[in-house]
């Protein structure tokens, strides 16, 4: 199961879009600035729009999603 913080809807990314990226891709692990285990998803959702996701695992071993972005806002706007 996949819990969202708030941050992760700060962007309009639809969980639509977020759970089909998480379904079908296999995340990179990466750590947070304190140190937490992450795993960083940046693939196409349904529509073939890319983006970035970003989860940690919780105690209750479930996902929790804390961000969830366009990967164009990543991109400088001389390359769009």
């Amino acid at each position: 199961m996949t819990k969202w913080t708030n941050a992760a809807d700060k962007h309009r990314v639809t969980r639509k879009s977020v759970e089909f990226v998480l379904a079908n891709n296999d995340g990179e692990p990466t750590v947070l600035n304190d140190g937490t285990p992450a795993l960083l998803y940046i693939a196409p959702d349904q529509t073939g729009e890319v983006i970035e996701v970003l989860t940690i695992a919780i105690p209750t071993g479930e996902r929790l999603v804390v961000h969830a972005m366009p990967f164009r806002y990543r991109t400088p706007r001389s390359k769009r």
